[in-house]
């Protein structure tokens, strides 16, 4: 063996490569420093509005509610009668519209708020669920059920069952995400890794230094959709309370 091999060899003993199981263990612990986690607008932009499955609830909540908020209390202060029954009729409907938007969305609003707070540890998958400990040691089961997608949206059957979640964990553990999370590596101050959403992943990169979460993804057409539901916001309440003032 030559010189060469030899210090390759030698190379190979000191940063051997990591496993599945030992990035994500690694990407966890780095996270768990850093127990109130920031987030860029970028990051925050792409969350909300770089997935169908997010988008479907949030336009239902604000297409629908918008109206709603403005309505009411516009009828309730006098610009806007609704003492017609078919006026009120129509105006439940679109509030029952909304909570179900609502409903759709609340999940993961609820994520990215353990994604910035939450503790981070692995999961696996077994004949009694899904198994994970919390900051204190203390071993824990989440049996997914039929409906698993309302309250963890990022979960995935196909995910083998010898590789462990990416598990995020509010202060009830009970309380938790799971993300289907496979970790890349960058340079020494910024920890990237993707989660996966579906035919979906969004890249998300966690800058050690600053503590903050950036998605460097971020399509400029996202930004219409902010945009648009602001414009939906002001275009409803000149409606209701510049149009029709008694």
């Amino acid at each position: 063996m030559n010189e060469n091999q030899d210090q390759q060899f030698t190379d190979d003993d000191q940063q051997p490569e990591l496993t599945m199981t030992e990035s994500l263990q690694l990407l966890a612990d780095l996270l768990n420093e850093t127990p109130r986690r920031k987030t860029s607008l970028s990051f925050f932009i792409s969350w909300f509005f770089g997935n169908r499955g997010v988008l479907t609830g949030l336009l239902n909540f604000v297409f629908w509610g918008v109206p709603a908020l403005f309505i009411i209390p516009g009828a309730y202060l006098g610009f806007k009668s609704i003492t017609d029954p078919s006026d009120k009729w129509w105006v439940l409907g679109i509030v029952l519209a909304s909570g179900l938007g609502f409903v759709l969305f609340h999940p993961y609003w609820k994520a990215y708020r353990l994604f910035k707070n939450g503790f981070f540890t692995l999961g696996y998958l077994t004949d009694r669920g899904l198994v994970y400990k919390d900051s204190s040691g203390n071993q824990h089961y989440w049996i997914p059920t039929r409906f698993y997608r309302f309250s963890q949206p990022y979960m995935d059957y196909i995910h083998s069952p010898d590789e462990p979640y990416l598990v995020v964990i509010g202060s009830n553990p009970k309380n938790l995400l799971i993300l289907d999370a496979a970790p890349y590596s960058e340079d020494n101050d910024v920890v990237g890794f993707r989660i996966f959403m579906g035919l979906y992943a969004l890249f998300v990169s966690y800058n050690l230094q600053t503590r903050t979460f950036v998605d460097k993804t971020l399509k400029a057409w996202r930004w219409i959709i902010p945009i648009g539901i602001v414009l939906w916001t002001l275009l409803w309440f000149y409606a209701v309370f510049l149009t029709e003032v008694q």
